[in-house]
């Protein structure tokens, strides 16, 4: 008796597979998920060099965004680049903050005459002016890197 039930089971899911799949088929053929995960029609596909040239930047970066051709303003970011830009600012303010609170600590320890706290304040500031010195680099190359890319883009 227990084997009959699985094979009908077994049978009906097969079925109902078999009646699903032309109908799964039709939807996934009229239209073509990206790497994002949007759905897009098959006619409004890029070719890869084309979405390429296309560059987008943040506002932090002193890039200015492309235009984009489906008529989205220039300043219409995707939640990715969103993301990154908050996480960008929040990172700016976490350096500036340790800057900040390492010069207090130095201050204050030179005013309570605390050598501890004011080697504290000094490594809190020598951290955060490393990582603002890298970040400025970075940024500097990033910059570099995109005005090469346009310029070879551009045949000169």
């Amino acid at each position: 008796m227990k084997i009959e039930a699985r094979n009908s089971a077994n049978l009906l899911v097969a079925l109902s597979l078999m009646l699903g799949a032309p109908a799964l088929a039709q939807s996934s053929s009229s239209q073509v998920n990206d790497f994002f995960g949007s759905n897009m029609p098959n006619q409004q596909l890029q070719s890869p060099a084309a979405s390429s040239s296309a560059t987008t930047a943040s506002p932090s970066s002193g890039l200015v965004p492309a235009p984009t051709s489906n008529g989205a303003s220039p300043t219409d970011f995707t939640s990715d680049e969103k993301r990154m830009q908050k996480k960008t600012k929040a990172m700016d303010k976490h350096i500036k903050s340790l800057i900040e609170k390492g010069d207090r600590m130095m201050k204050d320890g030179q005013a309570r005459k605390d050598d501890k706290m004011f080697k504290k304040g000094k490594i809190l500031k020598d951290i955060g002016e490393r990582q603002l010195a890298e970040r400025k680099a970075s940024a500097e190359q990033q910059a570099e890197t995109a005005k090469a890319e346009k310029d070879k883009a551009d045949g000169t």
